[in-house]
């Protein structure tokens, strides 16, 4: 019962924050056009304030499921209030910070606009920005056979691996290894 409700959660947080991604361009564009706030500032917001949120959450998950004494057990609870109060607070001055740059008519809904702003660009960066940075940060190998019709892979540095994963020579010029 508890996974179909978790299971429930995690499938409106996906379509929120994809409707989130839908609105974020018209939604952040009227505020940015009066410098109320922008991208980078609504994202600080929404991160924030959800993981404010999220540290608060987990004071009693750690009440029922951690083990130790009640010493450690209280410790940790009030780590985890004193980041999350952190973590709110400066949520809370960002927010208040745009709200005095607000135009009077848009302060009523200044928080859930920077809340669909923020949660929008960070879905935004999830699909679109990571992984470009994702492709481009990783490691590119080329299979290619040795004269002795091995399998090996050579690395953007020129290393060349065989199959099993063994450094086995340096490239020198295109096609052409030296062997160790």
């Amino acid at each position: 019962m508890i996974y179909m409700f978790l299971a429930a959660l995690c499938i409106a947080g996906l379509v929120f924050f994809i409707v989130c991604a839908a609105k974020e361009s018209d939604t952040t564009g009227l505020y940015k056009a009066l410098n109320v706030y922008g991208r980078i500032r609504a994202y600080l917001y929404a991160d924030l304030l959800l993981c404010g949120i999220g540290m608060m959450a987990l004071i009693p998950v750690i009440a029922l499921f951690v083990n130790g004494s009640v010493t450690s057990i209280i410790s940790y609870m009030a780590m985890c209030f004193l980041f999350g109060a952190v973590l709110l607070a400066v949520a809370f001055f960002l927010y208040i910070d745009a709200k005095k740059r607000c135009p009077v008519q848009l302060k009523g809904s200044l928080a859930k606009d920077m809340l669909i702003s923020g949660c929008g660009v960070g879905m935004k960066l999830a699909v679109f920005f990571i992984p470009i940075v994702w492709c481009l940060s990783t490691p590119h190998f080329i299979d290619a056979t040795d004269e002795y019709g091995r399998h090996v892979y050579i690395a953007s540095d020129g290393t060349v691996y065989s199959a099993y994963g063994d450094s086995v020579g340096v490239m020198v010029n295109h096609g052409e290894y030296i062997r160790y």
